[in-house]
Order: C-alpha cells, then structure tokens, then sequence
C-alpha cells in the first residue's frame, strides 16, 4: 500500500513540470529582443532548472531561470521585496516564456547581468555555448 501512495504522489508531482525545448527556449529568447543572449539564456535554464517551467526552489527562485522573487517578482508572501520585474512570481512558473523573458530582459539592464545567477557563473561564463543553439532553427 506504502508502494501506491509513493506512485501516486510521483504521477501527480510529475503533471505538473513541463520541460521546454531548448530550441523551443532559444526561439522564445530570440521572440523576446534576447537574440545575442540566446545561448546563454538555454545554458542557464540548463543548469538552474533543467528547462522546468514549472520549479519553485527554495521558496524564493521561480521558473525555468530560476528569477528571484527578493529583487525581481513578487511573491506575496514576504513585505519589502522590490518587484524589479513589475509581475507576480506565479507568471514565472507556466508554460508561457513571455513573462520570463521580460524579467530576464530587466535583470540584464543591470550592471550585473548574467553575473546575478551562479549557475550561470559556474556553468555558462566564458565558455563556448555553441551547442546550446546547435540544430535549431531561430527566425
């Protein structure tokens, strides 16, 4: 019976992650005015979410580049976070790229860039991110 119970909760845990395609995420990038930032945008979600639209970690990062609600979304949940982004967290966690990619589009204005996501650092900085875009095909 413990058996069922675990399956259970795996089958509806998993309804509702949704993985993006990284061309799908590239394409979304490009749609977004992110063209030059493509191939780092799909190596971060790469390493921040797995491409999981859907991760909430942490109670504070959200989404498929795991957007921190501190500076960027608000989470309802804490007073005093900033919103930078102007949206609720929860638009972070459909499968709609949009939302995302105007945040994104935010946190690059800022003098940190790319520099705000240390699986970017860890994983994405000054690396050759050709094969992050390799095979797909962007308008």
């Amino acid at each position: 019976m413990r058996t069922l119970g675990v399956i259970a909760l795996l089958v509806l845990v998993g309804t509702h992650c949704k993985i993006v395609d990284r061309c799908a995420l590239a394409r979304a990038a490009v749609d977004g005015g992110l063209r030059e930032n493509a191939a780092n945008l799909v190596c971060l979600a790469a390493y921040a979410s797995k491409y999981d639209t859907s991760l909430h970690r942490l109670s504070t990062d959200f989404g498929v580049f795991q957007i921190n609600s501190e500076y960027w979304c608000d989470d309802y949940t804490t007073i005093g976070r900033k919103n930078l982004c102007g949206i609720p967290c929860s638009t972070l966690l459909d499968d709609c790229l949009c939302d995302d990619m105007k945040c994104v589009a935010r946190i690059l204005q800022e003098p940190e860039g790319f520099e705000s996501w240390d699986p970017w650092k860890k994983y994405c900085k000054d690396k050759d991110l050709s094969s992050y875009l390799e095979n797909c095909t962007l308008s």
